[in-house]
């Protein structure tokens, strides 16, 4: 297993104690998968007694750019993106994880439950819930695209996310209207259930009652058949009703899907290019 390589080293201070740091990265290749881009760093602070300890790991990108202003902010943006052939510099899960945020940018979330402005996480100093627009910031960064151009893309999507809230709300109506049918059907069977129990203990009381009950069974029968047809038939219409409001969603959100991977094939080239531009100049090299 090869380590992975050390990209610069320095020993600095801060609030009075002595650091040092190592930045690690590289293409890191797990098993059979293709490489990705990969920047983390570890840190070790000196004790009073002149010992090195650990102090921290990881993607310490803060740290990395406040100890080496400016040199690694390409592969600190390139991180855990795509180096295989026809992903070159693509962020990782780029279409999913980008739709996630552009979710949490719109009004409406693009209909979604679960989105980049509900997951809570640290900004500004906080641990809360992410504006719309960090939702905007956070999404320029995975795509490497400046903040105008994360506006313009929000905005293309105004439209999506209105249709997409309309389809929501028509698809939990038509839900609601399914339920409320099958449950009409279901009580008008269990009442006339409850019905035959009624006029089969009539039937008991000798031939007389045998007859009544009989007569006021076909009688009520009959009519608890043609409500039942009506019953049923409304409860199908309900279904294919809902059947097909699922459908236009589906359709809206594969739209959405759809749009979206073009605007990030669109930039196939440029992010093939940062991807080169940043082997380069850092004489990055695949490691396991």
């Amino acid at each position: 297993m090869n380590r992975e390589p050390t990209l610069a080293t320095k020993t600095y201070t801060k609030g009075g104690e002595t650091f040092r740091i190592r930045v690690e990265g590289g293409l890191h290749k797990i098993g059979s998968q293709s490489p990705y881009f990969t920047i983390t760093a570890t840190i070790d602070r000196k004790t009073g007694n002149g010992r090195w300890v650990d102090d921290s790991c990881g993607c310490c990108h803060e740290e990395i750019e406040r100890c080496f202003p400016g040199r690694f902010s390409d592969l600190i943006a390139m991180h855990l993106s795509h180096f295989a052939p026809g992903e070159e510099g693509l962020p990782m899960h780029g279409i999913a994880n980008g739709v996630y945020w552009l979710a949490g940018a719109l009004p409406g979330n693009l209909g979604e439950r679960f989105h980049g402005g509900n997951s809570k996480q640290h900004c500004g100093g906080e641990y809360r819930e992410p504006t719309p627009d960090e939702c905007l910031g956070i999404l320029a960064k995975h795509l490497r695209i400046s903040e105008a151009e994360a506006r313009d893309l929000r905005d293309r999507f105004l439209e999506a996310s209105a249709t997409l809230v309309r389809t929501n709300e028509d698809t939990a109506k038509a839900e609601a209207r399914a339920k409320l049918a099958a449950d009409k059907a279901g009580a008008a069977l269990q009442a006339m259930k409850d019905r035959i129990e009624t006029l089969a203990a009539l039937a008991c009381g000798g031939p007389e009652g045998f007859d009544a009950a009989r007569t006021k069974a076909l009688d009520e029968f009959d009519a608890f058949l043609r409500a039942q047809v009506e019953n049923l038939a409304a409860a199908k219409a309900a279904r294919d009703t809902l059947a097909i409001q699922i459908e236009v969603r589906k359709a809206a959100k594969a739209l959405v899907h759809d749009d979206f991977a073009a605007f990030v094939a669109a930039r196939a080239d440029r992010m093939k290019a940062e991807a080169e531009a940043c082997i380069a100049k850092h004489g990055l090299r695949v490691f396991e």
